[in-house]
């Protein structure tokens, strides 16, 4: 029966989509933060207690997401019900770490880039995104959607830490702040954009229409980005 199952979640279309899309994003995730993990583990923020308790959470949850998806697509349901629990929690663990870093680390809004005030913002798409998932968790289409926008919502940081190692030899030596950030910014909503499009993708491919959820968690990432940069 287990056998039958895996087989027919495998010949769905579009069966690997999820599965990869979350493989993926441990790997830049790993990618982005190798410095910390491998060429420079003496760094200060090794040894805060807070940036290793949200790191923990947070490769803890790129991870978990990742394992349920396989799951999913090896048609073993009957585990990933079971462990999802665990896998919230550890997404609730992420958010009240991320918070009290926030808060930690809080000098005033004038203070902040607005890369810095949209983390925040998008701290709350991903909680609310969640929340909406584990309330929708008989709803697979619902379900899944909300999981995947919400954490495409958290990538500025994985894609900035990545910006510098990968295009930084590629760029001028000498050029102005602003050419610098325009430059940063293509990239950054550039490869943003390429991750919600291929969801869009999915579903026109999949359903024939842009699932609400994939619209809804597109929108406010994007209203978040709005608001911490041009207002």
């Amino acid at each position: 029966m287990a056998t039958v199952a895996a087989r027919s979640s495998r010949a769905r279309p579009g069966a690997l989509y999820f599965p990869v899309m979350t493989l993926l994003l441990v790997m830049l995730s790993f990618l982005a933060f190798a410095d910390n993990l491998i060429t420079d583990v003496g760094q200060p923020s090794n040894s805060d207690p807070k940036m290793i308790v949200h790191a923990l959470f947070s490769a803890a949850w790129v991870i978990a997401f990742a394992v349920q998806a396989w799951l999913v697509y090896l048609g073993r349901i009957a585990a990933h019900r079971r462990i999802g629990q665990w896998v919230f929690a550890i997404a609730a663990g992420m958010v009240l770490s991320t918070l009290y870093l926030f808060i930690a680390k809080f000098r005033g809004f004038a203070a902040m880039e607005p890369e810095v005030i949209a983390n925040r913002l998008l701290m709350a798409v991903f909680a609310a995104c969640t929340w909406l998932a584990y309330q929708r968790r008989n709803r697979p289409d619902w379900h899944k959607r909300l999981l995947l926008v919400g954490t495409m919502a958290l990538l500025e940081p994985i894609l900035a830490r990545l910006y510098d190692p990968l295009f930084g030899p590629l760029l001028p030596k000498v050029m102005s702040e602003t050419t610098d950030m325009a430059l940063f910014l293509t990239y950054l909503f550039g490869v943003w954009l390429a991750f919600l499009g291929s969801l869009a993708l999915y579903d026109r491919r999949l359903i024939g229409r842009v699932h609400p959820a994939t619209l809804g968690g597109s929108g406010a990432i994007a209203a978040c980005n709005a608001a911490a940069f041009l207002i």
